[in-house]
């Protein structure tokens, strides 16, 4: 359930200046979407009560100009709410025994954006607005590999969509813009040679 909390004033504001070391304990390091103004945290203006009729452990958007959608996670069962706070949408995804999902954005060759969430299992999760319709199913991914390994962290990289195999090494990713058809392996063991295994992905550059 979503409940209401109450916040330590950060009475030093963001320091976005200092280092750990050297900033004030009353500084915070976080600041989202609030306003420090004389000695008070206030929410930033401009936002809204979406809905309270929808509990949610997990929340993630969807954002396509004209279906902006909040995917609200409970008990394995998937809840899309439209801009206007209306659920457009309920839907299983999984036995329901697991919370803790991953999800990531990624537009086809079509230009439709889609939302892939992983449940650490075998099955990803495809979800999308089309003509006004939304829709969420089992993506058609195929991994070609006889133990069928669990897929997670869904992230896209360079227009594939890229997953993690909890607990290895391996990453698998798919076709250029490509939201179905075959995962192709890709082990990344010999570049850890303390031993290890994939946690997460991100995008990184060196420039200068």
């Amino acid at each position: 359930m979503l409940s209401n909390v109450s916040i330590p004033v950060c009475s030093g504001g963001w320091n976005k200046r200092d280092s750990l070391k050297q900033m004030s304990a009353g500084d915070a390091i976080v600041y989202d979407n609030l306003i420090h103004q004389n000695g008070v945290d206030r929410v930033r203006p401009g936002y809204v009560s979406l809905t309270q009729s929808v509990p949610g452990q997990l929340l993630f958007p969807y954002v396509l100009k004209g279906s902006n959608r909040l995917l609200v996670v409970q008990n394995g069962n998937l809840t899309v709410i439209d801009a206007a706070g209306n659920i457009k949408l309920t839907q299983a995804m999984g036995d329901g025994t697991t919370n803790e999902r991953q999800a990531c954005t990624f537009i086809d060759g079509a230009g439709t954006a889609h939302k892939f969430i992983t449940d650490f299992t075998t099955n990803v999760y495809d979800f999308s607005v089309s003509a006004g319709k939304d829709t969420i199913k089992v993506a058609g991914f195929t991994v070609k590999d006889a133990e069928k390994p669990q897929l997670s962290f869904p992230f896209a990289y360079k227009n594939r969509l890229w997953f993690i195999e909890p607990n290895t090494c391996r990453l698998w990713y798919g076709g250029v813009q490509a939201v179905q058809g075959d995962l192709t392996s890709f082990f990344v063991g010999p570049f850890f040679r303390n031993g290890g295994h994939l946690i997460a992905m991100a995008s990184w550059t060196q420039d200068g």
